[in-house]
C-alpha cells in the first residue's frame, strides 16, 4: 500500500478523502494548531509521540465539543485526526 492510504476503521481511505473529511468538521487554524501543538511537545518539550498526539487531541475535543455524548463519538473525532496528525509530522 502506497503512502496516500490511511487505514481507519477497518476502511481504506486515501489522504484527500482524509483531509475532505477533517476540512468539514474543522478549520485550517484548528488542523493548524493541532499538528504545531503536537509538534512543539515532541520536539521542544521531549514528550513521547503518542503522548503528545493522544494528549493534544484529548484536550482539543473536549474544549471544542463538549457535549459529546458516547466514547463512539469521541472516536469518530480522534481516530480522524490521529492518522492526521500522524500523516502531516511523518509519524507512524
Amino acid at each position: 500500500m502506497g503512502s496516500d492510504y490511511l487505514l481507519l476503521m477497518n476502511v481504506i481511505v486515501t489522504e484527500p478523502q482524509l483531509n475532505l473529511f477533517l476540512k468539514r468538521r474543522f478549520s485550517a487554524d484548528d488542523l493548524s494548531w493541532i499538528v504545531n501543538d503536537v509538534k512543539h511537545k515532541i520536539e521542544e518539550e521531549g514528550i513521547m509521540n503518542e503522548m503528545a498526539i493522544y494528549g493534544t487531541i484529548s484536550q482539543f475535543i473536549v474544549e471544542r465539543f463538549p457535549n459529546l455524548e458516547t466514547h463512539s463519538d469521541y472516536k469518530s473525532l480522534e481516530t480522524p485526526l490521529t492518522a492526521f496528525i500522524k500523516l502531516k509530522l511523518g509519524l507512524d
